[in-house]
């Protein structure tokens, strides 16, 4: 798995 923040449109960045 790739650890990277994501980003949704909401701006809610969550590390999965």
């Amino acid at each position: 798995n790739a650890v990277q923040p994501h980003c949704h449109i909401t701006l809610k960045c969550t590390r999965e």
